[in-house]
Protein backbone atom coordinates (compact mmCIF):
# COMPACT_ATOMS: atom_id res chain seq x y z
CA UNK A 1 0.00 0.00 0.00
CA UNK A 2 1.32 3.75 -0.77
CA UNK A 3 0.30 6.35 1.57
CA UNK A 4 0.21 9.66 0.32
CA UNK A 5 -0.03 11.51 2.92
CA UNK A 6 1.06 10.75 6.68
CA UNK A 7 1.59 11.99 9.93
CA UNK A 8 3.04 10.93 13.03
CA UNK A 9 0.70 11.21 16.37
CA UNK A 10 3.50 11.99 18.81
CA UNK A 11 3.53 9.33 21.72
CA UNK A 12 3.21 11.71 24.56
CA UNK A 13 -0.41 12.72 25.50
CA UNK A 14 -2.22 10.27 23.43
CA UNK A 15 -5.21 8.88 24.74
CA UNK A 16 -8.81 7.67 23.84
CA UNK A 17 -11.61 8.60 25.68
CA UNK A 18 -14.59 6.79 24.96
CA UNK A 19 -12.49 4.63 22.43
CA UNK A 20 -9.72 3.59 24.95
CA UNK A 21 -6.70 1.87 24.07
CA UNK A 22 -8.14 -1.45 25.77
CA UNK A 23 -9.67 -2.02 22.56
CA UNK A 24 -6.36 -3.43 21.19
CA UNK A 25 -5.38 -6.89 22.67
CA UNK A 26 -1.30 -7.38 22.51
CA UNK A 27 -0.56 -11.31 21.97
CA UNK A 28 1.56 -12.41 25.02
CA UNK A 29 3.06 -15.30 23.82
CA UNK A 30 6.48 -17.08 24.88
CA UNK A 31 6.60 -20.16 22.57
CA UNK A 32 9.82 -19.35 20.44
CA UNK A 33 13.22 -17.98 22.31
CA UNK A 34 16.17 -16.81 21.49
CA UNK A 35 19.64 -15.53 22.11
CA UNK A 36 22.22 -14.47 19.96
CA UNK A 37 25.09 -11.75 20.73
CA UNK A 38 24.99 -9.49 23.56
CA UNK A 39 26.67 -10.20 27.15
CA UNK A 40 23.44 -11.55 28.95
CA UNK A 41 22.38 -14.03 26.40
CA UNK A 42 19.22 -13.37 27.57
CA UNK A 43 16.23 -15.49 25.95
CA UNK A 44 13.43 -13.78 24.31
CA UNK A 45 10.76 -14.90 22.04
CA UNK A 46 11.70 -14.83 18.14
CA UNK A 47 8.55 -14.80 16.45
CA UNK A 48 7.60 -11.66 14.33
CA UNK A 49 4.04 -11.00 16.16
CA UNK A 50 5.70 -11.49 20.09
CA UNK A 51 6.79 -8.09 21.23
CA UNK A 52 10.38 -8.50 23.39
CA UNK A 53 10.12 -4.74 24.30
CA UNK A 54 6.79 -2.54 23.74
CA UNK A 55 6.90 1.60 25.30
CA UNK A 56 3.68 3.16 25.30
CA UNK A 57 2.92 6.65 26.51
CA UNK A 58 -0.74 7.12 26.76
CA UNK A 59 -3.32 9.39 28.66
CA UNK A 60 -3.75 13.00 29.93
CA UNK A 61 -6.27 14.99 28.04
CA UNK A 62 -6.30 14.76 24.58
CA UNK A 63 -9.11 14.41 21.66
CA UNK A 64 -10.96 11.25 21.42
CA UNK A 65 -9.65 8.85 19.28
CA UNK A 66 -5.92 9.91 19.21
CA UNK A 67 -5.10 6.98 21.57
CA UNK A 68 -6.47 4.50 19.52
CA UNK A 69 -4.76 5.70 16.27
CA UNK A 70 -1.34 6.13 18.11
CA UNK A 71 1.63 3.66 17.30
CA UNK A 72 3.36 2.78 20.53
CA UNK A 73 6.53 4.90 21.07
CA UNK A 74 8.70 1.76 20.43
CA UNK A 75 7.99 -1.93 19.59
CA UNK A 76 10.73 -4.71 18.81
CA UNK A 77 9.44 -7.59 17.81
CA UNK A 78 10.90 -11.10 17.99
CA UNK A 79 12.40 -11.30 14.95
CA UNK A 80 13.96 -8.19 15.16
CA UNK A 81 11.07 -5.14 13.61
CA UNK A 82 11.23 -2.46 15.08
CA UNK A 83 8.33 -0.34 14.99
CA UNK A 84 8.47 3.49 15.96
CA UNK A 85 5.80 6.45 14.51
CA UNK A 86 6.89 7.54 11.54
CA UNK A 87 7.63 11.65 10.66
CA UNK A 88 5.10 14.30 11.02
CA UNK A 89 3.03 15.76 8.47
CA UNK A 90 2.55 19.68 9.22
CA UNK A 91 -1.20 20.20 7.42
CA UNK A 92 -4.31 20.55 8.77
CA UNK A 93 -6.53 18.61 8.55
CA UNK A 94 -3.79 15.85 9.20
CA UNK A 95 -3.99 12.65 7.59
CA UNK A 96 -6.46 10.13 8.56
CA UNK A 97 -3.47 7.20 8.90
CA UNK A 98 -0.93 7.95 11.12
CA UNK A 99 2.75 7.31 9.53
CA UNK A 100 4.53 3.96 11.40
CA UNK A 101 8.23 2.89 10.33
CA UNK A 102 9.95 -0.58 10.90
CA UNK A 103 13.25 -0.86 10.64
CA UNK A 104 15.39 -4.20 11.25
CA UNK A 105 17.30 -4.93 14.64
CA UNK A 106 19.94 -7.97 14.70
CA UNK A 107 20.09 -10.63 17.47
CA UNK A 108 22.89 -8.87 18.93
CA UNK A 109 20.81 -5.43 19.04
CA UNK A 110 17.83 -7.04 20.87
CA UNK A 111 20.67 -8.31 23.19
CA UNK A 112 21.89 -4.97 23.90
CA UNK A 113 18.86 -4.01 25.17
CA UNK A 114 18.19 -6.71 27.13
CA UNK A 115 21.44 -6.19 28.52
CA UNK A 116 20.24 -2.58 29.31
CA UNK A 117 16.99 -3.11 30.40
CA UNK A 118 18.46 -6.20 32.73
CA UNK A 119 21.16 -3.73 34.80
CA UNK A 120 18.52 -1.28 35.04
CA UNK A 121 16.70 -3.69 36.88
CA UNK A 122 13.70 -3.46 34.96
CA UNK A 123 14.19 -7.35 34.12
CA UNK A 124 12.37 -8.21 37.45
CA UNK A 125 8.89 -7.57 39.34
CA UNK A 126 7.94 -4.34 38.75
CA UNK A 127 8.50 -2.03 42.06
CA UNK A 128 6.34 0.77 43.41
CA UNK A 129 6.32 4.31 41.12
CA UNK A 130 4.61 5.97 43.22
CA UNK A 131 5.98 9.71 43.16
CA UNK A 132 8.07 10.35 46.08
CA UNK A 133 7.49 12.39 48.72
CA UNK A 134 7.11 16.13 47.99
CA UNK A 135 6.83 14.91 43.93
CA UNK A 136 4.78 17.64 42.29
CA UNK A 137 1.13 16.30 41.51
CA UNK A 138 1.19 16.87 37.29
CA UNK A 139 -2.68 16.40 36.09
CA UNK A 140 -3.67 15.19 33.40
CA UNK A 141 -0.11 13.33 31.88
CA UNK A 142 0.39 10.56 30.39
CA UNK A 143 1.35 7.18 31.95
CA UNK A 144 3.99 5.42 31.00
CA UNK A 145 3.82 1.40 30.07
CA UNK A 146 7.29 -0.57 29.32
CA UNK A 147 6.94 -4.01 28.41
CA UNK A 148 9.45 -7.09 27.65
CA UNK A 149 9.20 -10.77 27.18
CA UNK A 150 12.08 -12.33 28.62
CA UNK A 151 13.67 -15.58 30.01
CA UNK A 152 10.27 -16.99 29.74
CA UNK A 153 9.05 -14.45 31.54
CA UNK A 154 6.55 -10.91 31.05
CA UNK A 155 7.70 -7.62 32.83
CA UNK A 156 5.37 -4.86 33.29
CA UNK A 157 6.59 -1.40 34.48
CA UNK A 158 3.98 1.54 34.72
CA UNK A 159 4.33 5.26 35.86
CA UNK A 160 2.33 7.93 36.37
CA UNK A 161 3.63 11.56 34.65
CA UNK A 162 7.16 9.89 34.24
CA UNK A 163 9.77 12.62 33.11
CA UNK A 164 7.41 15.45 34.40
CA UNK A 165 8.78 16.77 36.84
CA UNK A 166 9.25 20.69 36.83
CA UNK A 167 12.60 20.26 38.55
CA UNK A 168 13.74 17.89 35.28
CA UNK A 169 14.69 14.65 38.09
CA UNK A 170 12.43 11.94 39.05
CA UNK A 171 11.58 12.07 43.11
CA UNK A 172 12.30 8.35 43.53
CA UNK A 173 15.35 5.74 42.60
CA UNK A 174 12.84 3.62 41.14
CA UNK A 175 11.12 6.36 38.50
CA UNK A 176 14.35 7.69 37.75
CA UNK A 177 15.71 4.16 36.41
CA UNK A 178 12.81 3.68 34.48
CA UNK A 179 13.09 7.51 33.05
CA UNK A 180 16.65 6.40 32.30
CA UNK A 181 16.01 3.48 30.19
CA UNK A 182 13.01 5.03 28.48
CA UNK A 183 14.85 7.91 27.48
CA UNK A 184 17.76 5.53 25.86
CA UNK A 185 14.96 3.57 23.98
CA UNK A 186 13.57 6.89 22.59
CA UNK A 187 17.38 7.15 21.32
CA UNK A 188 17.41 3.45 19.90
CA UNK A 189 20.31 4.72 17.23
CA UNK A 190 22.73 5.63 20.28
CA UNK A 191 21.80 2.41 22.38
CA UNK A 192 22.36 -0.18 19.32
CA UNK A 193 24.80 1.67 17.20
CA UNK A 194 25.12 -0.27 13.88
CA UNK A 195 22.98 -2.67 14.74
CA UNK A 196 19.98 -1.09 13.38
CA UNK A 197 18.66 -0.76 10.24
CA UNK A 198 16.95 1.88 8.32
CA UNK A 199 13.62 3.21 8.53
CA UNK A 200 11.03 2.04 5.91
CA UNK A 201 7.64 3.02 6.02
CA UNK A 202 5.66 0.75 7.37
CA UNK A 203 2.38 -1.24 4.97
CA UNK A 204 0.20 -3.02 7.14
CA UNK A 205 -1.85 -5.82 6.34
CA UNK A 206 -4.52 -5.08 9.05
CA UNK A 207 -5.98 -2.16 10.49
CA UNK A 208 -8.58 -1.75 13.71
CA UNK A 209 -11.28 -0.04 13.15
CA UNK A 210 -14.36 1.66 15.33
CA UNK A 211 -16.89 3.91 14.47
CA UNK A 212 -19.94 5.68 15.65
CA UNK A 213 -22.57 7.84 13.98
CA UNK A 214 -21.21 11.73 13.30
CA UNK A 215 -22.27 13.93 15.68
CA UNK A 216 -23.79 17.81 13.91
CA UNK A 217 -20.86 19.52 15.02
CA UNK A 218 -18.57 16.66 13.17
CA UNK A 219 -20.44 17.37 9.95
CA UNK A 220 -19.98 21.28 10.23
CA UNK A 221 -16.83 23.60 8.44
CA UNK A 222 -14.24 23.92 11.03
CA UNK A 223 -13.52 27.40 12.37
CA UNK A 224 -11.87 28.15 9.82
CA UNK A 225 -14.15 26.98 7.30
CA UNK A 226 -12.69 23.70 6.79
CA UNK A 227 -15.66 21.64 5.57
CA UNK A 228 -16.06 17.61 6.50
CA UNK A 229 -15.64 15.68 3.35
CA UNK A 230 -18.07 12.72 3.02
CA UNK A 231 -17.23 9.38 0.78
CA UNK A 232 -18.88 6.00 0.37
CA UNK A 233 -17.73 3.10 3.03
CA UNK A 234 -15.89 0.50 0.40
CA UNK A 235 -18.88 -2.08 -0.07
CA UNK A 236 -16.06 -5.05 0.69
CA UNK A 237 -15.54 -3.93 4.18
CA UNK A 238 -17.14 -5.13 7.32
CA UNK A 239 -20.21 -2.84 7.90
CA UNK A 240 -19.61 0.30 9.77
CA UNK A 241 -22.62 -0.28 11.92
CA UNK A 242 -20.54 -3.05 13.63
CA UNK A 243 -18.03 -1.50 14.81
CA UNK A 244 -18.62 0.21 18.18
CA UNK A 245 -15.44 -1.71 19.61
CA UNK A 246 -12.49 -2.36 17.66
CA UNK A 247 -13.04 -4.56 14.40
CA UNK A 248 -10.25 -5.78 12.48
CA UNK A 249 -10.36 -4.86 8.65
CA UNK A 250 -8.09 -5.89 5.86
CA UNK A 251 -6.06 -3.08 4.11
CA UNK A 252 -6.54 -4.11 1.11
CA UNK A 253 -10.41 -3.60 1.16
CA UNK A 254 -9.87 0.08 2.37
CA UNK A 255 -6.13 0.62 1.37
CA UNK A 256 -7.08 3.30 -1.32
CA UNK A 257 -10.34 4.90 1.20
CA UNK A 258 -7.73 5.27 3.81
CA UNK A 259 -4.97 6.72 1.84
CA UNK A 260 -6.72 9.74 0.50
CA UNK A 261 -8.75 10.41 3.67
CA UNK A 262 -7.78 13.12 6.28
CA UNK A 263 -9.16 13.40 10.07
CA UNK A 264 -12.21 15.50 8.83
CA UNK A 265 -12.92 12.55 6.10
CA UNK A 266 -16.39 11.19 7.58
CA UNK A 267 -17.60 7.14 5.93
CA UNK A 268 -21.50 6.76 4.55
CA UNK A 269 -23.03 3.45 4.61
CA UNK A 270 -26.96 3.08 4.56
CA UNK A 271 -27.89 6.08 4.91
CA UNK A 272 -25.80 6.98 7.93
CA UNK A 273 -22.50 9.12 8.10
CA UNK A 274 -19.91 7.90 10.87
CA UNK A 275 -16.83 9.23 12.05
CA UNK A 276 -13.93 6.82 11.77
CA UNK A 277 -10.91 5.75 14.08
CA UNK A 278 -8.27 4.03 12.68
CA UNK A 279 -5.19 2.10 14.10
CA UNK A 280 -2.79 0.80 12.04
CA UNK A 281 -2.42 -3.27 13.88
CA UNK A 282 1.32 -3.87 14.64
CA UNK A 283 2.22 -7.96 13.90
CA UNK A 284 1.59 -8.53 17.74
CA UNK A 285 -1.80 -6.27 18.01
CA UNK A 286 -4.72 -7.68 17.22
CA UNK A 287 -8.63 -6.56 17.94
CA UNK A 288 -10.51 -8.40 20.76
CA UNK A 289 -13.48 -10.87 20.04
CA UNK A 290 -16.98 -9.06 20.14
Amino acid sequence: MVVSQLVQILAVALVLGACGSEQVDVTDETDGTGGGGGTGAIEYPTAADQAVVRLTMAGGFVPEGSDFRSTPALVIEGDGSVFRPGAQIEIFPPPLLPAVTVAPLDPEGIQIVLDAAQQAGLLAPPPSYEPGAGAAQVADAPTTVLEFQANGETYRHEAGALGFQPTGEESTTERAALHEFVNQLLDLPTLVGDHLGTDELYEPERFGVMARPATPEELTPTEDGIEPTVVPWPADAPPLASMASCTEVPAETVAAEFADANQLTRFSQDGVTYTVFVRVLLPDETCPPA
